[in-house]
C-alpha cells in the first residue's frame, strides 16, 4: 500500500490507483503515463468525455479508459490508438470517475518529485 496526503479532499470514499501499461498514453494531451497515480471518485455520475475506471465483459482486471458516447452507443476509449475501442455492454461496470492524478518524474538530480493535476469535466490541454 502507498499513502498520499488528503490535502486535496475531505472525501473519504475517494481512492487512488497506479496506472499500469500504456493504453492511456498519447502523443497529444491529455496523456497518462505508466506509474502515474489517479484519484477516483466512485460516487460521481459519469458523463461523456470523463476518464473512468471500469470492469468490462466479465474481465478480472480493472481498466482506465475514457467514456465516450457516439450516436447513442457507449464506448471505453483508450488514448493510445494502438489499442481498440471497446463497446460498453450490460456486463460493463463503471467504478468511478478520475478526478486527479499524481505524476512521478526525475529532476536534474535524479530524485523523484511528484506533481498533481486536477481532472474535471472540461479537461485542460495540459493534464
Amino acid at each position: 500500500k502507498e499513502w498520499f496526503p488528503d490535502f486535496y479532499t475531505e472525501k473519504k470514499h475517494w481512492y487512488g490507483l497506479r496506472i499500469q501499461g500504456d493504453s492511456m498514453t498519447s502523443t497529444t494531451a491529455p496523456s497518462f503515463s505508466e506509474n502515474d497515480i489517479i484519484i477516483v471518485d466512485p460516487e460521481k455520475e459519469v458523463e461523456p468525455g470523463d476518464f473512468v475506471i471500469a470492469l468490462a465483459n466479465n474481465s478480472k482486471e480493472l481498466m482506465f479508459k475514457q467514456f465516450v458516447v457516439d450516436a447513442g452507443i457507449k464506448y471505453l476509449k483508450p488514448l493510445n490508438p494502438q489499442y481498440p475501442i471497446m463497446p460498453i455492454d450490460k456486463n460493463t461496470k463503471i467504478y468511478g470517475i478520475v478526478t486527479m492524478r499524481f505524476t512521478t518524474f526525475l529532476n536534474g538530480n535524479n530524485r523523484e518529485k511528484q506533481s498533481f493535476k486536477s481532472a474535471s469535466r472540461n479537461l485542460p490541454a495540459d493534464i
